[in-house]
C-alpha cells in the first residue's frame, strides 16, 4: 500500500519520470495497474523482446517498438497522452550510449506536456548522471506479512494441502521477493504435502539458499550459542542484555527508540565475531552477515544497488541482527582517496549506509567489528550511527581462566585451570587460548584410548605459541591509547600490561616450567 500511495502521489503531481528498483514484475504490475485506473491513465509495458504493449484493458493498441531509440522517438512524438510507460532494463541502453541518454532527457521533458509518465523498472539503479536528476526514485518494498499470507492461501488452493498462516511460518520467508517466496512455498508443498510449523526449518533453508545467491549476504547459524560461551566482556554483555528490552511494540509504546547497533573495536581474537552469534541467539533473531567487500560490483551503479538491496532484505527480516565483520575493509577511505580511484563509488556506498544507520526505523540491530582504527572514517564513529562503541582488549587472568573452562567444557573435559597456566598464558587472546586447548588434545590423542588432558599438556602446547601481543605490542599500545578516550571497555577486569609480556611461555627457559621436577 505504501508504494501505491507513493506512485499515486507522483502521478497526480505530474512527475514525468520515475525509477523503480525491483525485479518483481507481477506484483508491481498489479499495483501500477490499479493506480493508473484510479488516475484514469493507460498503462503500457516495454521490453526488448515484446516491444511496447498495452497492460490496461482500455489502453489503445499500438505498433510494437522493439528498438529502444525508436521507442524514445515514439514517446517523444505520437505516443498517446495520459499514459504511463513502464520500460524494463532501459537504463542499460543509456549507460552504454550517452547520446541515447540525452535523447531520453529530452523525451522526459516532452512527456510533461502530454500528462504522461515513464517508469524505468530495473533490478539495479544504473542511470547515468546526465539523466539521473530527471528521475524520481520510488521504493518498492518486499512483501509484508499480509501479502505473504495471501500467497500461502493461494498455495493451499493450488496444491490442495493443509497450511498454517501463523506468524512464525510467515516470518520464515520474510526478506524474499514474491517470486522467491512462491517458489519456496511450492517446493516445500511438493516435498511435505503441507506447510505448517514443522516445515519452518525447510522454509528457512530455502530462504538461506536464495539470499546466499546475492553474493554479499549470508545467513549464519546461531545454534548452541549463549552468553556463557563468552569468557569475560562482562560490561558488554550487561549492555547487550539491557538493549534486548528495546525491541517490540511495548518498547515503542514506552517511548524507547529501537536500538541502532554497536561497534566492537579491538584486538583480533578477543571474541568480537562470537558476540554477533551469541546476541542473535539470545535475542531469538536471524543473523545476517554482510561482506562489505563483495558489495562492490563492476557495473556502473551496481555497488549502490547492492547496498540498497542489503538494506531492503535486512529491513524485510526485521527484527534481525546485521553483522558486518571487519567493517574497515569495506568503508576505509570512503570519504577520501578511494573516492578518486573508483569514481566516487565507495563514497556513495558509504554514504548510503551511513544515512540508513542514522535514520533507520526498522528493528535492524547492526553489530560491526573492526580491528584497524586507522582505516575507520570519522563519520562512522560519531554518535548517532551506533548506540555505543566498545573496546575488546586481551583477557585478564580470570578471563583467561573462564575461556579455558569454556573450550575444555565444549570438548567434554573437566580440568581445574591452575594459576600457573593462566599466568603462563598472559597476553594470549581468546582464539589463542582455543588453539592451546586444541593442540593439547592432539598431542595426547591415541586411537582406541580415552582422551585425558592435564594442565601440563596445556602448558606444553602453549610454549611454542607466540601471541599477537608479543609480535604487535606497539600496535596494541597505540590501539589502547586511542580507545581509552573514545570507547567503553568491554571487560571489568584490567587487561595485561604489554610491557610485562616478555615472561610469556614462548620465552621461558625449560627450568621455568612449573610442571618440571627440579628436585632431582
Amino acid at each position: 500500500m505504501a508504494f501505491y500511495n507513493d506512485l499515486f502521489l507522483h502521478l497526480q503531481a505530474g512527475v514525468s519520470a520515475m525509477y523503480v528498483e525491483s525485479s518483481e514484475w507481477p506484483r508491481f504490475k498489479k499495483e501500477a495497474a490499479d493506480c493508473c485506473k484510479k488516475c484514469d491513465k493507460h498503462l503500457f509495458r516495454w521490453n526488448r523482446l515484446d516491444g511496447l504493449v498495452p497492460v490496461s484493458e482500455k489502453a489503445p493498441s499500438i505498433e510494437a517498438k522493439g528498438d529502444f531509440l525508436e521507442l524514445v522517438e515514439y514517446l517523444h512524438g505520437p505516443a498517446p497522452e495520459k499514459s504511463v510507460f513502464v520500460l524494463e532494463f532501459a537504463d542499460r541502453y543509456m549507460v552504454d550510449d550517452h547520446q541515447i541518454a540525452s535523447c531520453v532527457a529530452a523525451m522526459v521533458r516532452g512527456l510533461r506536456d502530454k500528462r504522461s509518465h515513464v517508469i524505468i523498472f530495473s533490478p539495479s539503479l544504473t542511470l547515468p548522471e546526465a539523466v539521473k536528476r530527471e528521475f524520481a526514485m520510488l521504493d518498492f518494498p518486499l512483501p509484508n506479512r499480509e501479502y505473504i499470507r495471501k500467497m500461502l492461501e493461494k498455495i493451499r488452493k493450488d496444491y490442495e494441502i493443509n497450511v498454517d498462516d501463523a506468524t512464525d511460518v510467515v516470518d520464515s520467508v520474510r526478506g524474499l521477493g514474491a517470486t522467491e517466496i512462491r517458489n519456496a512455498f511450492a517446493k516445500v508443498a511438493v516435498m511435505y504435502k503441507k506447510i505448517t510449523a514443522e516445515q519452518i526449518p525447510a522454509l528457512v533453508a530455502e530462504k538461506e539458499q536464495i539470499i546466499r545467491k546475492s553474493g554479499y549476504l549470508d545467513f549464519v547459524s546461531t545454534d548452541e550459542m549463549s552468553m556463557g560461551k563468552i569468557g569475560g566482556l562482562e560490561l558488554l554483555k550487561e549492555w547487550l542484555q539491557t538493549r534486548k528490552k528495546g525491541f517490540g511494540n511495548r518498547a515503542r509504546e514506552a517511548g524507547l527508540s529501537a536500538p541502532k547497533g554497536v561497534l566492537l573495536l579491538g584486538i583480533p581474537g578477543t571474541g568480537k565475531s562470537l558476540c554477533a552469534k551469541v546476541v542473535a541467539h539470545e535475542w531469538n533473531m536471524p543473523l545476517l552477515r554482510l561482506d562489505m567487500g563483495r558489495v562492490f560490483g563492476g557495473w556502473v551503479g551496481q555497488s549502490e544497488s547492492n547496498m540498497r538491496n542489503v538494506i531492503k532484505i535486512a529491513e524485510g527480516l526485521a527484527p534481525c541482527v546485521l553483522w558486518i565483520d571487519e567493517i574497515e575493509k569495506g568503508v576505509s577511505g570512503g570519504a577520501g582517496a578511494s573516492g578518486e580511484r573508483d569514481g566516487g563509488t565507495a563514497v556513495r556506498v558509504f554514504g548510503t549506509f551511513l544515512t540508513w544507520m542514522q535514520e533507520k526505523e526498522k528493528e535492524v540491530f547492526v553489530l560491526a567489528t573492526a580491528n584497524d582504527l586507522s582505516r575507520l572514517p570519522p563519520e562512522l564513529l560519531r554518535k548517532g550511527r551506533f548506540d555505543e562503541i566498545f573496546f575488546t582488549d586481551l583477557p585478564g587472568k580470570e578471563g583467561r581462566r573462564r575461556i579455558f573452562d569454556i573450550h575444555l567444557g565444549s570438548k567434554g573435559k573437566a580440568l581445574k585451570v591452575t594459576d600457573e597456566l593462566t599466568n603462563a598464558t598472559e597476553g594470549f587472546s581468546g582464539s589463542e587460548i582455543e588453539a592451546v586447548v586444541n593442540e593439547a588434545l592432539f598431542s595426547v590423542y591415541k586411537e582406541g584410548e580415552d582422551l585425558c588432558v592435564e594442565a601440563k599438556d596445556l602448558f606444553e602446547a602453549a610454549k611454542p605459541i607466540v601471541p599477537l601481543s608479543a609480535t604487535m605490542g606497539e600496535r596494541i599500545k597505540k590501539l589502547r591509547k586511542w580507545a581509552k578516550a573514545r570507547c567503553r571497555p568491554a571487560s571489568k577486569e584490567e587487561p595485561p600490561e604489554i610491557n610485562n609480556l616478555q615472561s610469556g611461555p614462548h620465552l621461558r627457559a625449560e627450568t621455568d616450567d612449573p610442571f618440571t621436577d627440579n628436585d632431582g
